[in-house]
């Protein structure tokens, strides 16, 4: 049985549905971009793991403030795999800027340095999954593919 097609517009729609009910069930206010933003963050935290059959608590992968351009992280022990995401929840009318795709781009060096990590990576959780990066990459996880994935709204 095919599924039918989902017009841009009615994906627009249920999305930002989507997004302030997860606003509503965190006791977030949906009328700040940020917290529109981090309900974002959430949804496709959620879908991804969905999506890859990865079992984590979204409290523990999702950051908002101090995230050294790294919104989620989810680790996929089956897979052997770290994913690293950057979610964005702009308009559709706002064009997307390359330095916000290309930064994410230079994190796995920087990641490999844990004198940058312990310098720059300020939230308590993104410190516990990214000081040990350099060993994942090289030790733990042979197989790790660090995976960049940007995920934009189109609202």
């Amino acid at each position: 049985m095919s599924q039918g097609k989902l017009s841009t517009d009615a994906f627009k729609s249920n999305l930002t549905d989507q997004v302030r009910q997860i606003c509503t069930e965190r006791g977030l206010n949906p009328d700040t971009s940020a917290n529109r933003g981090l309900a974002f963050q959430f949804w496709v935290a959620d879908l991804f793991c969905r999506r890859e059959g990865i079992e984590a608590s979204l409290e523990d992968s999702v950051f908002m403030a101090n995230d050294c351009g790294i919104d989620i992280i989810l680790e996929d022990e089956n897979q052997k795999r770290l994913h690293l995401i950057q979610a964005k929840f702009m308009r559709y009318s706002v064009s997307i800027e390359e330095e916000e795709v290309s930064h994410l781009c230079t994190r796995h060096s920087l990641f490999l340095d844990r004198t940058w990590v312990r310098k720059h990576v300020k939230n308590e959780g993104q410190y516990e999954k990214l000081s040990a990066y350099d060993d994942l990459i090289t030790t733990t996880l042979p197989r790790i593919c660090p995976t960049h994935r940007i995920a934009m709204s189109l609202i």
